[in-house]
């Protein structure tokens, strides 16, 4: 390998905790005691229950006072009595916040479970409704069955309804065994009703409480059942009886007009025909009617035939009575016909626009069914909607029942487009929850792996459990929740990039091969170290961590900060050519839990650019570029013959004017011209430290 490198690694904090740390010795001097006041000793152990817990701080309780104990390390680390006021301060706030929520849960529970003792009160009332419902609409099945019980005696035979009796009979002993089923939805209820005040009573959230609301079980007893049968059979077993008495009187009517008009002769080709028919089928009178005409055609060409023959004047006067009383029957029965055909016409058309419309309605929910989200209010609008339709399949011949199947079809249709919508958002929200929940994860793993707590003002640390998916403002909980990311990821990215740096700066501060020269964030959000690695002077390494998360690795050349170059392009290179140091640095990166990398060699363009004075690393101050050369083992005589004899001086103790009287003056820090426009295409400017 040679050249800059990127390195592609596996983060240790890609989801599950890491516990491997970079510790500092730091000189003690004994723990720091602090004392603090709370409003009551409740409130006092409230927040201490809130104070974040940090390394080497303790927090106790006596009486209303909170007692704080910090070791020397952690207060050198910078939780003095300042910072700790602060947090005492916070978690104060948190501990008051916290009360609020809880009356606010108290109030909720207290009004859930009074809607819950309203519904279980009122079951009983439900259930006894039902039972009267059923009650009722057997005794109109026993209503019916009498009235249909009829039979009918006409010249041409007799007729009944007892086919239909038995209809109305069958019906009423679904109802009796469907109202000995409410006592069981009646114990079903209360069941619910007890388990759901189980749950309201153990939870202890409001998005807990608001997330068993959502899912509340049947607490009322329903409003359909099976005597809307009923309906339909009274409308069907009536059509069929008014159909009856219609055929049985056209029969009297065919029988007076036989024996009024001298149609004897014609008797048994009409009973024969009537024998064929259905009398309840709107059909029947037409067929009658064909009949009549068959033979009003024979006898109107016999009649000519007895005209041509000039036969007896009494034949064919009685043929010409004949004749017209054909004709006079034909009108009796053609209104008959025509009405029944119209009626029989509306009834199929009702019904097969309402079949489709049943079709229509059922392709819908199942639509419904596919969709991965439906919010509560939804699937209580789509069970009404499947016990309305289930109600309606019995009577698809009424004209009432295609007008409110043609309604609910209507409103189905907005109600999938609105669980759509709905399902969308959800599925839009799902994804971002899904990401939140691997950047909580990721942020727990790596502050646990530095031993850190961190005070979370902004409530992004928020336990994914706690997310819940709410319906009524998911376009903005979703925006939330992306700003939520957002600044999560940058803090999942800075906490990696500080991790990162720390690491590599403990395993160089142990290594033999470089030390540690710096450690900065740039203004692109990029974290670097620089180390230098002994042997190549003129050169100082570069590891950068940038905001996209991709590591590289880099050795430069170096300009002092007067703007001297300490190597040459084609010395540069041959530090490229060489394998070792990224061998070392590869090592490193294992050492620091990157274990999972693999490196990759950088475009030949950036190597011949990276071997340009333009990309050197400058040294921005006098005492950046002494502590540099006094890294690679200059003596105070070369660090003076490079221009930096006064800056030396001054960092071992000199005063300006001893300097002076030395003889040395100050050397300004950079030279003008072609060296500070080096330093801004390296990227120094707006640099600042990134602390471990």
């Amino acid at each position: 390998m040679s050249g800059p490198k990127y390195y592609h690694y596996s983060s240790p904090y890609s989801g599950s905790s890491s516990t491997s740390t970079y510790g500092r010795s730091t000189e003690v001097s004994g723990p720091k005691f602090y004392d603090f006041s709370a409003s009551s000793p409740e409130e006092a152990a409230g927040i201490v229950s809130r104070f974040s817990s940090f390394g080497g701080i303790r927090a106790t309780v006596s009486g209303n006072r909170i007692n704080v104990e910090v070791s020397s390390a952690a207060w050198y680390a910078g939780k003095d009595y300042s910072y700790i006021s602060e947090q005492i301060r916070k978690a104060t706030e948190r501990f008051r916040a916290d009360q609020e929520m809880a009356r606010l849960l108290a109030e909720g529970k207290k009004e859930e479970k009074a809607r819950i003792a309203e519904s279980k009160k009122n079951i009983r009332k439900q259930a006894d409704e039902k039972r009267r419902q059923y009650r009722d609409a057997r005794t109109r099945c026993s209503a019916l069955s009498r009235e249909t019980d009829v039979s009918v005696h006409t010249p041409f035979g007799d007729y009944d309804m007892k086919s239909d009796v038995l209809r109305c009979e069958a019906l009423s002993e679904k109802l009796r065994a469907e109202a000995g089923r409410i006592d069981g939805e009646e114990k079903k209820c209360r069941e619910n009703c007890d388990k759901y005040m189980e749950k309201v009573e153990q939870c202890t959230t409001l998005t807990e409480l608001s997330r068993i609301r959502a899912k509340a079980p049947a607490m009322s007893v329903s409003h359909e059942f099976a005597g809307k049968e009923v309906d339909a059979l009274e409308t069907e077993v009536r059509e069929r009886k008014a159909r009856l008495l219609a055929f049985t009187e056209s029969l009297r009517e065919i029988d007076r007009i036989i024996g009024e008009k001298g149609l004897s002769d014609f008797r048994s080709r009409i009973e024969q025909a009537v024998r064929t028919l259905d009398p309840f089928s709107p059909d029947s009178v037409r067929e009658i009617i064909k009949t009549v005409g068959q033979i009003e055609r024979e006898h109107a060409y016999m009649r000519e035939e007895s005209k041509i023959a000039r036969s007896d004047a009494e034949a064919l006067r009685l043929a010409e009575a004949q004749n017209a009383a054909l004709k006079e029957l034909k009108e009796v029965l053609q209104p008959l016909a025509e009405r029944a055909e119209v009626h029989a016409e509306t009834k199929v058309d009702y019904e097969r626009l309402g079949r489709k419309a049943v079709t229509a309605c059922e392709e819908i929910l199942a639509e419904t069914e596919k969709l991965s989200y439906r919010s509560s209010y939804h699937v209580r609008d789509i069970e009404q909607a499947r016990e309305k339709l289930a109600a309606k399949r019995t009577m698809l011949r009424s004209p009432e029942v295609h007008a409110q199947l043609t309604d609910l079809l209507t409103k189905l249709r907005a109600l999938l487009e609105d669980c759509r919508k709905d399902a969308e958002n959800y599925d839009a929200f799902y994804a971002e929850y899904t990401r939140y929940q691997q950047l909580y994860m990721q942020f727990r793993a790596v502050m646990s792996a530095d031993e850190a707590s961190m005070e979370d003002k902004d409530g992004y640390l928020k336990e994914p459990a706690e997310i819940v998916f709410e319906y009524f403002d998911s376009e903005k909980q979703r925006q939330a929740l992306a700003e939520r990311n957002q600044q999560l990821e940058l803090l999942v990215h800075q906490a990696m990039q500080h991790g990162f740096c720390a690491g590599l700066s403990a395993v160089l501060g142990k290594s033999a091969w470089g030390k540690e020269f710096k450690s900065e964030r740039l203004r692109d959000g990029s974290a670097h170290v620089t180390y230098v690695r002994k042997g190549d002077f003129g050169a100082i390494y570069d590891i950068s961590y940038d905001a996209a998360g991709r590591v590289s690795m880099c050795p430069r050349g170096v300009i002092l900060s007067n703007g001297r170059s300490l190597i040459s392009p084609e010395a540069l290179n041959g530090i490229y050519e060489s394998c070792d140091w990224a061998k070392e640095i590869s090592d490193a990166f294992s050492q620091i839990g990157l274990c999972d990398g693999a490196c990759e060699e950088m475009p030949e363009e950036v190597r011949r650019a990276m071997l340009d004075s333009k990309n050197y690393y400058v040294l921005k101050t006098e005492e950046e570029s002494v502590r540099y050369l006094r890294m690679h083992g200059y003596t105070d005589e070369q660090i003076a013959a490079l221009g930096y004899a006064a800056e030396y001086l001054r960092m071992h103790g000199y005063t300006d004017e001893q300097i002076a009287a030395l003889g040395y003056a100050a050397e300004p820090s950079s030279q003008s011209g072609d060296g500070e426009e080096e330093k801004r295409t390296a990227g120094a400017a707006g640099a600042r430290e990134l602390r471990p």
